[in-house]
């Protein structure tokens, strides 16, 4: 009883731990700017409906406004689309308003830490749970990142990598200390005689406290201030260590070093300019990872022979992007270029 006990406590502990190590990684500078580059991008790119390989003008009020709630953007709709995929590794969509054909005119996003699959005898969903609030599967839209198993809802990004960020983690903490403190106590207090355990935990109190009053210290009885030589950032290795972590996560998302401004390994690919490196990105992760499951989302919700695709000539050919409303069925929407243009599949 008393192992089983032991056990347990100790994989609550570990438990703890590595939720823990993850909320610590995700709360990276780095993280939170890989995220924030996808989703901007992302939100940031001309989203169009296609028949027959023709472009619809006007765009499907779906594309143009999923949310009509006020302020909500097309962009802020597909900004937090994509922050739902990079965090939580699972896109939920819920259905408002059908029109009069049965097909999906407004839309919400649902919060994954808030959605709960209720699952049939095969294993398939067969509703959702919202806040305590039952929803029928067909009014959800689900996306999942990644499918590593057999269940449809997916582990977010970091925490497929787990058990190698445990590790990371604590070299994060202790660069901070390091940073901190200068990794140790910069000095020593030294006694000329032997002390006992209380002694010197008495004496180092009484040190500690006088510090921090910002009170002189007093030294008595022969005892004498020896400082210790503090190692350097680079000889304690952290820059390496942290320079490793930034690396991992930018793989973790698909983000080549550069665009990160993440220091390069030796022997990682050099780019003519930074065009080719974007196109790079774009073929190798952005579309194929995030861009092709906004596109999922959205085509599931489209009346059949349609598709949502997303234009990324801009963010290859002139490296920048289009201005709001361009593809928002305003002036301008029927000029839009035709799919066998987009870089994303010519790439």
């Amino acid at each position: 009883m008393q192992l089983r006990c032991a056990l347990e406590a100790r994989l609550t502990e570990i438990t703890q731990e590595r939720q823990s190590s993850t909320a610590t990684v995700a709360r990276l500078p780095v993280t939170v700017a890989a995220r924030t580059m996808i989703a901007d991008v992302c939100a940031s790119l001309p989203l169009v409906a296609v028949r027959d390989g023709e472009v619809l003008s006007p765009t499907p009020s779906l594309l143009v406004r999923p949310d009509p709630t006020a302020g909500m953007t097309r962009r802020r709709f597909v900004h937090r689309a994509t922050m739902s995929l990079t965090g939580w590794g699972n896109l939920y969509v819920g259905v408002t308003f059908r029109g009069h054909n049965g097909w999906p005119l407004n839309v919400e996003m649902l919060h994954p830490d808030a959605m709960a699959p209720e699952w049939g005898a095969w294993g398939e969903i067969t509703g959702w749970t919202y806040n305590s609030q039952w929803i029928d599967p067909l009014a959800v839209v689900h996306v999942p990142l990644s499918e590593l198993t057999l269940e449809p809802v997916a582990r977010a990004p970091l925490a497929d990598a787990q058990v190698a960020f445990d590790d990371l983690a604590m070299l994060w903490a202790y660069a901070s200390g390091y940073y901190r403190d200068g990794g140790k106590p910069p000095y020593a207090l030294k006694h000329p005689g032997r002390l006992t355990s209380t002694q010197a935990g008495e004496l180092i109190d009484q040190w500690i406290d006088a510090r921090g009053r910002s009170r002189p210290g007093v030294l008595s009885g022969g005892i004498e201030l020896q400082d210790l030589p503090t190692p350097t950032a680079a000889d304690a290795l952290l820059l390496d260590g942290l320079a490793y972590l930034d690396q991992q996560v930018g793989r973790i998302f698909g983000i080549t070093p550069t665009l990160l401004n993440i220091r390069v390994e030796t022997g990682s690919l050099t780019y003519s300019n930074t065009a080719e490196e974007v196109r790079r990105w774009l073929s190798l992760s952005l579309f194929p990872t995030w861009l092709a499951r906004l596109e999922d989302t959205f085509t599931q919700m489209l009346p059949d022979g349609q598709q949502a695709l997303f234009d990324t000539r801009a963010l290859t050919s002139e490296l920048g992007l289009v201005r709001p409303g361009l593809d928002e069925a305003r002036p301008g929407a029927s000029q839009q270029p035709s799919p066998s243009e987009r870089v994303a599949v010519d790439a």
